[in-house]
C-alpha cells in the first residue's frame, strides 16, 4: 500500500480527497466515449441516437456501490443501458469490445489507443459528453518535491491538459 506521501491522481471532484493528501492540481477532464468493434457494428448497425442504444448489446460497468453506472450524453442526459455482460472492472469491458461482443461507454484514455488503430469505433460522437474531472492528490508539503512534480506533469500530458499550471486545493 502506498504511503500518503505518494502522489496519485483522484477521478471525480467531488469525491474527497484520500486520507493524508489533499487536492493539488487538476490535470485535466476525461470525456466518455461511446465505442464498439467495427466487427459488432458490420453486424449488428451503427446506433444513430442513444434512444437506440435498446437494441444494442450495451456492456455496463458495475459501480462500487453495486449498482450499474449509467451512460451519459450530452446535456445532462443518462440513460441506463441493458447488455449480457457487467463488470467492475473497465479493462475488461474493453477487452469484451475489441472482441465483438457489444457496445461500451468508457473514458477517452481507456480506447483512445484501440480507436487510433481502428479496432474499436467511436458512435454518438455527436452526444459525446465530458466526464469526471482528474486531479492529481499529495501529501501536504510534498507539492514541491521533484517526484511530485514529475507526475504531475506526466498525469497532465496523458491526460492532454490544458493550464497545468492551474493549482486548486
Amino acid at each position: 500500500m502506498a504511503e500518503a506521501r505518494d502522489p496519485r491522481a483522484k477521478v471525480d471532484d467531488h469525491a474527497p480527497a484520500s486520507r493524508g493528501h489533499r487536492r493539488r492540481d487538476r490535470l485535466g477532464t476525461i470525456r466518455w466515449v461511446t465505442v464498439a468493434a467495427p466487427a459488432y457494428l458490420a453486424r449488428r448497425g451503427t446506433p444513430a441516437s442513444p434512444g437506440e442504444l435498446a437494441g444494442h448489446n450495451c456492456m455496463v460497468y458495475l459501480l462500487p456501490t453495486g449498482l450499474p453506472q449509467p451512460w451519459r450524453f450530452l446535456g445532462g442526459r443518462t440513460l441506463r443501458v441493458r447488455g449480457n455482460l457487467v463488470a467492475d472492472l473497465g479493462e475488461g469491458l474493453v477487452e469484451a469490445a475489441l472482441t465483438g461482443l457489444g457496445v461500451i461507454q468508457a473514458h477517452d484514455y481507456m480506447v483512445k489507443d484501440a480507436i487510433a488503430d481502428g479496432r474499436l469505433v467511436p458512435v454518438l460522437q455527436d452526444h459525446a459528453t465530458a466526464g469526471p474531472p482528474v486531479s492529481a492528490l499529495c501529501a501536504p508539503g510534498r507539492d514541491r518535491a521533484p517526484a511530485v512534480r514529475a507526475f504531475v506533469e506526466l498525469a497532465a500530458e496523458l491526460l492532454g491538459a490544458r493550464g497545468r499550471g492551474q493549482r486548486r486545493r
